[in-house]
């Protein structure tokens, strides 16, 4: 696929209108006026905004991915990575006396979801990266009179 004359926002340096080649799911090449004779496709890119993948270092979605495997809406903002459990539910640490309640949602998934945590392993174009949960590491590490 070819896409011409984009407005490209490398993420490394200014704007600048190009063209962008992509060969199955990779960039193949970027620069002006790229020959088209072999792109299976051309997309006429003028006035459209083309930028990599964004990432969201935030993101409060961590469960709906038991729902929508692929994240959609996510692709459709043009997140392609995201970091999630910031501030609450993650796998780890968690409190002893719940450890079997963790297992069971971790393996069940949330309430009227049909699979786990497990799910897919091809999670479609969104990656996802686990973080530490901030509140429940909080907890654990400042006692209550600190605040």
């Amino acid at each position: 696929m070819l896409v011409h004359s984009a407005r490209v926002f490398p993420g490394d340096g200014p704007e600048l209108v190009t063209d962008v080649a992509v060969a199955g799911a990779r960039i193949a090449a970027v620069g002006p006026e790229l020959p088209a004779e072999h792109a299976r496709e051309v997309v006429e890119g003028d006035g459209l905004m083309l930028c990599p993948g964004f990432i969201d270092l935030h993101a409060h979605s961590a469960l709906q991915s038991f729902l929508d495997p692929r994240l959609l809406p996510k692709i459709a903002q043009g997140f392609t990575t995201e970091l999630i459990n910031p501030d609450g539910l993650a796998p780890a640490p968690v409190d002893p006396s719940r450890t079997e309640e963790r297992r069971a949602y971790l393996r069940n998934g949330p309430p009227g979801h049909p699979g786990g945590a497990a799910g897919d392993p091809g999670r479609g174009p969104a990656r996802l990266g686990g973080g530490g949960p901030f509140s429940l590491l909080r907890s654990r590490l400042r006692t209550r009179d600190v605040r």
